[in-house]
């Protein structure tokens, strides 16, 4: 029995020794915190994005650092921005998250944003568009997705330019249409043209359906890009024909992409400033929607604004792009500077 024993151990020793020689590689775990509205009557616009998300993860998560991995914990405000910010409290507090990011509705946002400047954790904005002083509410808050200034006042200066007179705006009746119907009499009357009418319809019930329109906007699945060709294929690939993106999709694609830049520029080690000194240095020229950049100024998306009219593609509705306003920031932000 002895013998045996000696024996063993004899053989079990070096084994010990190479397991403490050679120890396993440490994981670096990035956590992130993902808000946004699964259920109430913006649903919908939250499961575009997550589909982006999904996909985004799947297409690039093998580009991450070795031993690098992002953890993605998902919380639903259910629309409400008192619940947003009990979970964002929630996820900085007890789940020790470094970043949050999603966000549908801008007054869940702007419930959001000052909790961001007491614990020093940056938000990164990838859907809401509405509330252009967001930003301005934490210097750790940044957006890569649009606002609603950026559309609405180069298409009002754009319908002036080409002669039309008079306007008339329909809105939704929350800050989303607020924005939007400011943003579009400022640009078409500085140009000359006169509003003779607004009318504002409950967000949950826009009952028409509007066809040959004109509008402007950031995206379309019509836009002609290198960068769009290969997204629409790997959406193609994934979802087939179940959904089609829109620029929620692409808006939410763009968040995932600044953020793994960021892990991968700093391998998953950064802190709140350092990751809003990387926001605000972040550009892409090759996103679907076409170049885009993040003001370090503002801290706001800039981005190619594209006049379309909605017409027969291949045999569905489209918006084509029949012009292109390059670069643009946010108009509200160089109206209304800080004093």
């Amino acid at each position: 029995m002895g013998y045996w024993r000696a024996a063993a151990a004899v053989v079990c020793l070096p084994a010990a020794l190479s397991l403490m020689a050679f120890p396993a590689a440490a994981e670096t775990v990035v956590k992130i915190g993902l808000i946004n509205s699964y259920t109430g009557f913006v649903a919908e616009a939250a499961d575009q994005a997550q589909k982006a998300i999904d996909l985004y993860f799947k297409e690039h998560e093998r580009d991450l650092p070795p031993g690098v991995k992002i953890e993605l914990i998902r919380r639903d405000d259910t629309s409400n921005p008192e619940v947003g910010k009990r979970l964002a409290q929630e996820l900085i507090t007890r789940e020790h998250v470094q970043l949050l990011t999603g966000i549908v509705l801008s007054p869940v946002a702007a419930a959001v944003a000052p909790l961001t400047a007491e614990a020093k954790v940056p938000l990164l904005i990838s859907i809401a568009a509405a509330g252009v002083a967001i930003p301005r509410m934490s210097p750790y808050v940044a957006r890569v997705t649009v606002t609603l200034w950026q559309l609405g006042y180069p298409i009002g200066k754009w319908a002036a330019e080409q002669g039309w007179k008079t306007g008339y705006t329909a809105v939704s009746d929350f800050i989303p249409g607020h924005d939007s119907e400011a943003a579009f009499t400022k640009g078409f009357t500085a140009d000359g043209g006169q509003m003779i009418g607004t009318v504002r319809f409950p967000p949950n019930n826009p009952d028409f359906a509007p066809l040959g329109i004109i509008t402007s906007g950031t995206y379309s699945v019509a836009g002609e890009r290198p960068a769009n060709t290969a997204f629409l294929a790997a959406w193609k690939r994934e979802y087939a024909d179940k959904a089609i993106p829109n620029f929620l999709s692409v808006d939410a694609w763009d968040g995932m992409a600044a953020i793994f830049d960021l892990i991968k520029g700093t391998k998953g080690n950064f802190t709140a400033d350092e990751a809003m000194g990387f926001f605000k240095d972040w550009k892409n020229p090759d996103s679907p929607r076409g170049p885009i950049m993040i003001d370090p100024e503002t801290r706001d998306i800039v981005q190619n604004v594209y006049i379309r009219r909605l017409a027969r593609q291949s045999g569905r509705l489209a918006n084509i792009e029949i012009a292109t306003i390059p670069m643009v920031k946010d108009p509200w932000k160089e109206l209304n500077p800080v004093k």
